[in-house]
C-alpha cells in the first residue's frame, strides 16, 4: 500500500463449512474473534512496513489452521521546491524560470534521484497534467516564451513496489504570466500606415 492512502485494508478468510471461529491477530495480538465474521478491517493510516496479519480458523474440535500476510508500505516524502528568481514573467519573455530542488524527496528513507520525479502543471491548482519533456528530474526549467494563463507547477515523487505505484506531490509554485499591452501608433497624415511620407516644404 501507499503510506498516503486512505481508507481500510480488508482482510478476509475464505469460506469453510467446517469453520466455527475466525481469529485475526495484528502483529501477534488478537484483534478480532468471531464465529461468523470472516472479514477484518484495518485503517491504512498507522500501518508500518512489514506489519503482519495472522488468521486462525478453528473447527468444532478446537483444531485450527493458520495463514499470515505481511503488509508492505511504500513510504514517500515529496521534499520541497522553490523558485530562486522571479515568479512573474511577461508574455513571450525569453527569460527562463528555474524551479529548484530545495529538499530532495525520499522513497522509503532513501533520497530520490533523477527519474524518481514527475513534474506537472495546472491552470487551477486542482487538475494537473504530466510534463513529458524534461519532466523527471529534481529541478525543472520553465520554457521561454510563455503565454497566459498563469500556471502552477509541482513535483511528484513516484515509486512502484510490488506492482503498486505510489506518488506524493510537493507544494505547488505559481508562475504568473502577464499579458503584453497593445502598442499601436498612428499619425495625422496616413493614419495607421506603417510609414508616412511628407514633403520637405510642408509646414503643417
Amino acid at each position: 500500500v501507499c503510506q498516503s492512502d486512505t481508507g481500510d485494508i480488508i482482510f478476509q478468510a475464505d469460506p469453510d463449512a467446517n469453520a466455527t471461529r475466525f481469529d485475526f491477530y495484528y502483529n501477534g495480538s488478537l484483534v478480532q474473534s468471531d464465529a461468523a465474521d470472516r472479514s477484518y478491517n484495518r485503517p491504512i493510516l498507522g500501518i508500518v512496513n512489514n506489519d503482519r496479519v495472522t488468521l486462525r480458523v478453528f473447527n468444532a474440535s478446537g483444531c485450527y489452521d493458520e495463514d499470515e500476510i505481511f503488509v508492505q508500505v511504500n513510504a514517500l516524502d515529496a521534499g520541497s521546491i522553490s523558485v530562486s528568481g522571479t515568479t512573474v514573467v511577461c508574455e513571450n519573455s525569453p527569460d527562463l524560470v528555474v524551479i529548484s530542488n530545495t529538499a530532495s524527496g525520499t522513497i522509503n528513507g532513501v533520497e530520490a534521484g533523477n527519474g524518481d520525479y514527475q513534474w506537472q502543471f495546472s491552470t487551477d491548482d486542482i487538475n494537473y497534467t504530466d510534463i513529458i519533456v524534461n519532466g523527471n528530474n529534481a529541478t525543472y526549467t520553465v520554457p521561454a516564451n510563455p503565454s497566459p494563463p498563469n500556471k502552477y507547477f509541482r513535483r511528484l515523487v513516484k515509486s512502484t513496489l510490488n506492482t503498486v505505484t505510489c506518488t506524493v506531490p510537493s507544494a505547488s509554485v505559481l508562475i504568473e504570466v502577464k499579458e503584453l499591452p497593445s502598442a499601436s501608433i498612428t499619425n495625422n497624415i496616413s493614419g495607421a500606415a506603417s510609414s508616412v511620407t511628407i514633403c520637405a516644404t510642408d509646414t503643417s
